[in-house]
């Protein structure tokens, strides 16, 4: 008996851990996370080295999420600074190590423009989330994954304007990413690729004053 009761708690165990997954038509689903960038006196300009800044940047970063690998096999990013009424989109350079359920990973962002360079790293752990609301599209879309819900971790900036074209910075800061599970479920419902998700969220962003916002721009360093 006390066997048997072992084994029922190592099932139930298990259990909590084992992904509940519908069918995957498509074989991959986005993920959306809020982002967070932070500097208290970590940063410094580069045109005038003379004291540490200190600053912040908002933004979202999509994820297409390959399955049953769970590679990263696209991602795109906006970071915006609502006072300055400027954002900039960065597309690409999202990796994922590991991409397990119930397990740690840690995902990275690396990226380079013709002047410098800029990092971040965020670890996490895996719990069940809602990505699909059900029968919002199909009866068969997947409800549930395993996908870390919160991560935390630092960035680092070699010479590199996160938005403003005159705020080229080196240093290093903190950076947390939430995920958002309402656009996660709604981008995923209407099959909207990452680029399509962060489109319709800068359109949202700005549609109080589009006008008065100033896209930057992103020119990809090419080795």
């Amino acid at each position: 008996m006390r066997n048997l009761l072992a084994v029922l708690i190592v099932l139930a165990v298990l259990g909590v851990c084992m992904p509940s997954y519908g069918a995957i038509n498509s074989g991959h689903y986005v993920l959306v996370y809020k982002m967070s960038l932070k500097a208290s006196k970590t940063l410094f300009d580069v045109n005038d080295t003379s004291s540490l800044l200190s600053g912040s940047v908002a933004g979202f970063l999509a994820l297409d999420i390959n399955e049953p690998n769970r590679e990263v096999i696209d991602s795109n990013a906006v970071f915006y600074i609502a006072k300055e009424k400027a954002y900039k989109v960065i597309p690409g350079g999202v990796a994922i190590n590991p991409h397990d359920p119930c397990k740690a990973e840690l995902l990275s962002l690396a990226v380079a423009d013709p002047e410098g360079e800029f990092y971040i790293d965020a670890a996490g752990k895996g719990k069940a989330v809602k990505i699909y609301e059900p029968n919002r599209a199909d009866a068969n879309t997947l409800v549930k994954v395993y996908v870390p819900a919160t991560m935390k971790g630092s960035a680092t900036l070699y010479e590199f304007d996160v938005v403003l074209p005159d705020a080229t910075e080196t240093g290093t800061g903190m950076v947390s990413l939430s995920l958002d599970t309402q656009k996660t479920s709604k981008y995923n419902s209407g099959g909207n690729t990452v680029d399509e998700a962060i489109n319709d969220i800068i359109t949202n962003l700005i549609k109080k004053a589009p006008n008065a916002w100033t896209k930057e721009p992103f020119i990809p360093r090419v080795d």
